[in-house]
């Protein structure tokens, strides 16, 4: 739920108004950082990405069409330009604790159970997940970084929850076809977990 006085804040910006965008980095400049911090572990890499991201946020504002998407659509910014910096840069300089996490949640079941015994899968999915197909890429970001429900990306990313969920089912097949090539073996019938409610 954005707050009435942000999204006052965002309609202004949303008109050209560079005032009101400049308060709105101002208010949301540690959140900004802290987003791209979670990706990148490096502080001061997260820094020069967080300044690129709020170039690209500042550039793009007038064409939000929802002011209530502002959250999710600042997050996804963050983290898209965050997975092109750790590509251009190295991927070891990801943050090992995010994906930690993301490998031990359910919604990560459809990996290949060997791969998650390993540490280099951190760095294995950083890249294939970089690779995938813009849509696809948007859509595994919103879920799984920013846990967003198949009705909030849909929203955000203008398409149909079913697209949603086409889109979702079609990454995590290239990410575990990745993983199988990778490791030589190959998986009849992979589980592809439910995800959230929608």
């Amino acid at each position: 739920m954005i707050e009435p006085d942000i999204k006052q804040l965002v309609e202004r910006a949303i008109r050209g108004d560079d005032d009101a965008f400049a308060e709105l980095y101002r208010r949301k400049s540690w959140d900004i950082f802290c987003c791209a911090n979670r990706v990148i572990a490096d502080r001061d890499d997260a820094e020069d990405a967080a300044q690129e991201a709020v170039l690209i946020m500042y550039q793009s504002i007038r064409r939000l069409q929802r002011p209530e998407a502002f959250y999710a659509w600042m997050h996804r910014i963050i983290a898209r330009h965050c997975f092109r910096f750790l590509r251009l840069e190295g991927e070891e300089k990801a943050d090992i604790t995010l994906l930690d996490n993301l490998l031990t949640e359910e919604r990560f079941e459809f990996l290949p159970d060997e791969y998650l015994q390993r540490k280099n899968i951190r760095d294995k999915l950083l890249t294939i997940i970089g690779r995938l197909p813009l849509k696809r890429r948007d859509a595994v970001i919103l879920y799984y970084y920013d846990d967003l429900s198949y009705t909030q990306i849909a929203r955000v990313m203008n398409i149909s929850i079913s697209a949603v969920s086409t889109s979702l089912l079609r990454a995590r097949n290239d990410i575990r076809k990745e993983l199988e090539k990778e490791s030589g073996t190959q998986t009849e019938n992979p589980c592809i977990p439910e995800g959230k409610a929608i």
